[in-house]
């Protein structure tokens, strides 16, 4: 098969040469799975439910001592072969006819594991996450492509059938160019406040602790919160959650996903909101000398790649000083 055409962990368990490397049987197919992994990060997710059958259906039998299983099976005959209490006649189980109808209750245990693993398969759903500091690309099954920031996770189903609604769940921050079906078939975004529908559209979608909203930067979208309420969104509006309620504002998609191009792009933004950004992307604890340095406000590009490097352009603006240690920073005015 075709390593482009792969879009299910079945496709990849009927491959030979994955088989061969996931028993590291085969040079050749380790080099090449592994640069086929490394392509994209789906491919991983891919890889990782596979391996997840493998083992569910990987049966192993532990060998049992030649004495205990005698014993066992001595029990089992007492057990069988005794007589009823009114001394009525049985019929005794030959042990050739027991060893028949063990092998049949196996195999019906080992056909109702393989139904049950068959039936969590399909109903499965991949999860792909990704760490501090880092973005990734991810292609779904329909051809939507969707960038992942830095600390996000994102749920999707392994199978979507064409004339139903393809359904993902967020959480962090991704921009998703979705693609239109022969169905239009509805794309659906999840999120803890909110649901984002739509055909096929580009825009980009928070969901943290702090921070929640939606940035269109083309076609259209219609929100739907908690308490039911729809929000038609055109090309520019950036809807946020303040509070309980979406609130509809105007912004430049390009500032909003300047993240996707490993920035941060800041106009006059209050420096609670930049610590807010560097927590949540990198993971990292950063305090204020003095509280009243939060009202200050930021203006420019910075880079988004590297903590150390952001940490170094905001000590180039000569207004503050950085402490790092670890995973806890310390931001001072420069006196």
């Amino acid at each position: 098969m075709d390593m482009n055409e792969l879009q299910s962990p079945e496709d990849l368990l009927i491959d030979e040469s994955f088989l061969a490397w996931y028993h590291q049987s085969d040079p050749e197919a380790t080099k090449k799975w592994d640069t086929w992994l490394e392509s994209d990060l789906s491919h991983k997710a891919l890889k990782d439910n596979a391996i997840e059958l493998i083992k569910a259906l990987d049966l192993q039998e532990k060998p049992v001592p030649p004495a205990q299983l005698a014993a066992a099976e001595a029990r089992l005959f007492g057990v069988v072969n005794a007589p009823r209490v009114q001394d009525a006649p049985v019929r005794r189980l030959r042990r050739s006819s027991w060893r028949v109808w063990v092998s049949a209750a196996a195999c019906l245990v080992v056909i109702l594991m393989a139904a049950g693993i068959d039936k969590w398969w399909i109903r499965g759903k991949n999860t792909v996450d990704t760490p501090y500091g880092q973005t990734a690309r991810l292609v779904l099954p329909d051809g939507t492509e969707v960038m992942m920031n830095a600390n996000s996770s994102f749920t999707y189903p392994r199978h979507w059938k064409e004339g139903k609604d393809r359904e993902g769940w967020l959480k962090g921050e991704a921009f998703f160019h979705v693609r239109k079906t022969s169905q239009h078939d509805r794309f659906i975004v999840h999120t803890d406040h909110f649901d984002v529908i739509v055909t096929g559209t580009e825009f980009n979608v928070v969901n943290q602790p702090d921070n929640a909203g939606v940035v269109l930067k083309e076609g259209t979208v219609t929100l739907i919160d908690e308490h039911g309420t729809e929000i038609k969104m055109a090309p520019g509006d950036n809807v946020v959650l303040k509070g309980t309620q979406l609130i509809r504002e105007t912004v430049n998609p390009e500032d909003a996903t300047a993240w996707m191009d490993n920035k941060m792009n800041f106009d006059n933004t209050p420096l609670s909101e930049v610590i807010r950004m560097i927590r949540f992307h990198y993971g990292v604890e950063v305090e204020v000398s003095n509280p009243t340095m939060l009202n200050k406000t930021l203006t420019g590009i910075y880079p988004n790649d590297n903590l150390d490097v952001l940490l170094k352009a905001l000590e180039a603006t000569k207004e503050y000083k950085v402490e790092r240690s670890g995973d806890r920073v310390i931001l001072d005015t420069v006196r």
